[in-house]
């Protein structure tokens, strides 16, 4: 979302809640770009890391350092640095070798 979008959101409330105290306006004005924010953190931490060739890098098990086998898809909950839920959805990996799971970080 732009920061237009938000803005305009933002007027749009405004007019909405004319007797809005200055506090109420504040806290509106965080909510909105904390919402933002969580979705962009979530956007950036969903990418995963690749090679120079644009191909995904092996994932090395953190235990046994053995590669790691793709197990499909997880989603958990994260909170933002200001208590935003942010969903993120990412590959999950086990290892054959000594049956870790890994939900990579990025």
């Amino acid at each position: 979302m732009a920061e237009q979008e938000i803005r305009e959101r933002l007027w749009q409330w405004r007019r909405a809640h004319p007797q809005a105290t200055f506090d109420e306006i504040d806290a509106e004005v965080a909510r909105q770009y904390a919402a933002e924010e969580a979705a962009m953190v979530g956007a950036l931490s969903v990418g995963g890391p690749e090679t120079a060739t644009g191909e995904r890098a092996a994932v090395v098990c953190p235990q046994c350092q053995a590669p790691m086998q793709r197990r499909g898809q997880r989603t958990r909950q994260a909170l933002s640095r200001r208590g935003e839920a942010v969903p993120l959805t990412r590959d999950y990996y086990v290892c054959p070798a000594c049956g870790a799971g890994l939900f990579p970080p990025g």
